[in-house]
């Protein structure tokens, strides 16, 4: 875990974002990237409005991440390597085509808090990050600060995995921060036996995980993001891992109702990583 990328547009949720990123990339002494991306505001109105050229926006941008730099300088003492970076075009575009050019390992975006709005509308860029780029993604909450990972977990479906690689930044995170790992399974009570496969793909995780501290689980709940809610409640988990295996599943995540948020939906930062 090298280089770590954190978006801003300069919001409350994104200065935070940028204050947990700093902190983890201090922690493991890893290379950070302020990164913002910017466009031309499109305006609809009767009246002649004022719209500032991409020189200038460009220039406010560098003038703004110059400043988060520096915030973070006097904050760390000069012992964080801190880069800034800023393109013009759609976020999840830039940042795609950034992590391609730059070999980063890992982006760390925000996310606000829930309004009247935000129950059908939620952090589309996050969203998009979260299920379509392949390296891991963790998504803050606005008023989550960092702490270390004491415990973390890693939901799936037990399934057959082809590629045992995306369980290195796992290991990478239960390692660095001697955490314990929990493998988290919900399953429904018409499925209250693992299948062949399962049982298999289990033992391989013990395989895989041999030199991680780790511990299978197993929750009944016929909905995975309320049963993944109640064991991250029960046993205080400080990150929640999942494999997204659509857009649609990341989406469903964040609009569920207000009664099955609770910790895992308004507090624990989310890991995304990919086969």
């Amino acid at each position: 875990m090298k280089k770590i990328l954190v978006a801003t547009d300069f919001s409350n949720a994104a200065n935070n974002a940028v204050n947990y990123a700093a902190h983890l990339a201090h922690e493991i002494n890893a290379h950070l990237v302020l990164f913002h991306s910017y466009a031309v505001p499109v305006v609809v109105a009767e009246a002649p409005v004022l719209i500032p050229s991409l020189e200038e926006i460009e220039h406010d941008s560098e003038k703004r991440l110059k400043q988060l730099k520096k915030h973070l300088n006097e904050k760390y003492k000069h012992e964080l390597h801190i880069e800034e970076a800023c393109s013009c075009g759609f976020a999840v575009d830039e940042i795609k085509k950034f992590v391609a050019d730059q070999h980063v390992d890992m982006v760390i975006m925000g996310m606000h808090g829930l309004g009247a709005v935000g129950e059908k509308i939620i952090g589309s860029t996050t969203t998009s990050l979260m299920s379509e780029i392949q390296i891991p993604v963790i998504c803050v909450h606005e008023k989550h600060a960092f702490e270390t990972y004491k415990k973390i977990v890693f939901a799936c479906d037990f399934g057959d995995f082809k590629n045992t690689k995306i369980f290195e930044p796992i290991k990478t995170f239960v390692n660095l921060f001697h955490s314990k790992l929990y493998i988290l399974n919900v399953f429904s009570k018409s499925h209250s036996e693992p299948t062949i496969t399962e049982a298999v793909a289990s033992l391989r995780l013990d395989q895989v995980l041999a030199n991680v501290n780790h511990q299978l689980c197993y929750v009944e709940n016929k909905d995975v993001i309320a049963g993944i809610n109640q064991f991250v409640k029960e046993n205080h988990i400080d990150l929640v891992i999942m494999m997204p295996r659509s857009h649609s599943f990341i989406d469903k995540l964040f609009k569920e109702p207000h009664t099955k948020k609770m910790a895992f939906h308004s507090h624990i930062p989310i890991m995304a990583i990919h086969e």
